[in-house]
């Protein structure tokens, strides 16, 4: 969900979140009704005489944030429902491992920590390992069936032996001839946490047609993945992303759009809405700078300039000048967040995940409590 670089501070070396780790966006084609139509919220589900259940909200704990994020949940933790963090990584054999050791803190600390939160601990397991995504991983061991099964038994050996309620997939940019594979990996990954009285749940790339933007969607079918697992975590975020024109991270009328598309193949009960924590600074390189919702701040308070909200999008935008270069941040605040959160409740999906924990400004926490939580 988010490219890794290793940094030095203080002489130790700690895994941050960069850009240009990513060969192509989780969703990359531009928007397409900007200037055609404002940025309506769809209308009300008809009522049906039964009250929905309380929405579920999962928090994503980056390891390489994971003090940060763990304040974060734990400040959280009367409204938040579920924790996932993303802590391990396929081998090309089946195993599972962690991501990123020594930096990746799997302890038996930590795990009671967030169970002693009372929310539900689904760790991530994602094709990232040691600071960067590996796009070979996934394909080679879903292709041959024995492989398959060791993975899926690894994992549900995994869950059993730590007590976790369940399994968070995270496995991105996998290629249309994987597609088949896929769906049989996580079929019968389903059913042996079924068996075994756990949970399933599998981030998908966002799309909002049967193409897709490219190959990475073509890979994920959505209407046998939504059978298969618990919950589907759709990655609304990254419209624009570090590799792509400025524009916004996930505009309004595309995450609308997203959701209409998932709702025709997937219960809606099943979809959990993705809300990115992050924004992206263009400008001066060939990539832009990934950047925590508390740097944007720093530069916001750097140039001096006001932010303007565009009402299209419904997302903030900063456009500043620094050493002769024209700069374009787009990024995501309370207001931002509030247009999106109110999709869950106005297309009864079964709830929200955060991508990612970690500083996040208590604006947001109050406006999406207010959204998920009103009591």
């Amino acid at each position: 969900m988010a490219a890794i670089a290793l940094v030095v501070l203080g002489g130790a070396v700690l895994a941050v979140a960069a850009a240009g780790g990513r060969p192509m966006p989780q969703a990359a084609r531009p928007i397409e009704r900007a200037a055609d139509r404002p940025a309506d919220l769809p209308a009300d589900a008809p009522a049906d005489g039964h009250a929905d259940p309380a929405p579920q909200v999962t928090a994503y704990l980056p390891y390489w944030e994971q003090p940060a994020a763990l304040a974060d949940l734990e400040v959280n933790q009367h409204w938040l429902t579920a924790a996932a963090p993303w802590w391990y990584a396929p081998t090309p054999d089946g195993d599972v491992v962690e991501q990123h050791p020594p930096y990746t803190d799997t302890s038996e600390r930590t795990v009671e920590r967030i169970r002693a939160m009372g929310v539900r601990l689904m760790p991530a397991i994602a094709n990232h390992r040691e600071g960067r995504w590996d796009f070979e991983v996934v394909p080679r061991l879903i292709a041959d069936a024995d492989t398959r099964r060791r993975h899926v038994d690894a994992l549900v050996a995994l869950v059993e032996e730590r007590d976790y309620d369940g399994i968070t997939i995270d496995y991105e940019l996998l290629g249309a001839d994987d597609r088949d594979n896929f769906t049989a990996f996580v079929t019968a990954l389903g059913d042996a946490l079924h068996a075994a009285d756990r949970r399933l749940a599998v981030a998908l790339h966002a799309q909002d047609s049967d193409a897709g933007a490219g190959p990475h969607n073509q890979a994920q079918d959505y209407a046998a993945i939504g059978a298969a697992a618990d919950e589907i975590h759709l990655m609304t975020y990254d419209q624009h992303y570090d590799e792509s024109e400025p524009g916004p991270v996930a505009p309004l009328p595309w995450v609308v759009d997203v959701v209409a598309y998932a709702k025709r193949l997937i219960p809606s009960e099943k979809l959990i809405l993705g809300i990115g924590l992050f924004g992206y600074d263009w400008g001066g390189g060939e990539t832009a700078d990934d950047l925590q919702l508390t740097q944007v701040q720093q530069r916001i308070a750097m140039t001096g300039v006001q932010p303007r909200f565009d009402p299209v999008a419904a997302s903030p935008r900063l456009r500043y000048r620094r050493d002769g270069i024209e700069h374009e941040i787009w990024y995501e605040n309370a207001r931002s967040v509030a247009a999106k959160l109110a999709l869950v409740e106005r297309e009864s999906l079964g709830g929200a995940f955060f991508w990612r924990l970690g500083s996040v400004p208590d604006a947001i926490w109050r406006s999406a409590q207010r959204q998920l939580d009103p009591q």
